[in-house]
């Protein structure tokens, strides 16, 4: 395998400052009958610093600040229309408000295109 492909293989969509991202943070804890407990949750997100096109610091909708670590996965938005939407919800009460699933949250950004067009 050459290297032009191997880059290819790791390539990744990469953040650009200012651009509105999805987060999803994983969060565990076990109870008094030892029995481990996960909660996922889902929430916009705009980028405040990248390295290497990978978001480092965030700031979400409500104003509170964050840093992305091992209990964060980031999901770019890429498409140009859609980041737009994207941007104009985030602005709003839906974009300060926490997603219990994926579902919900590619919903509200359907919603937000649709109203935009």
């Amino acid at each position: 395998m050459n290297t032009t492909a191997i880059k290819s293989a790791l390539s990744y969509p990469k953040a650009k400052r200012g651009d509105v991202v999805v987060i999803e943070l994983t969060s565990s804890y076990t109870t008094a009958k030892f029995k481990t407990k996960r909660s996922t949750s889902y929430y916009l997100a705009k980028v405040t610093k990248t390295s290497q096109g990978r978001v480092v610091d965030y700031v979400k909708a409500n104003g509170s600040t964050g840093i992305v670590d091992a209990r964060h996965r980031v999901m770019c938005i890429t498409d140009a229309d859609k980041q737009a939407a994207v941007r104009d919800l985030f602005g709003t009460e839906l974009g300060a408000m926490d997603f219990d699933n994926l579902d919900q949250v590619k919903a509200a950004i359907i919603d937000r295109i649709e109203a935009l067009r």
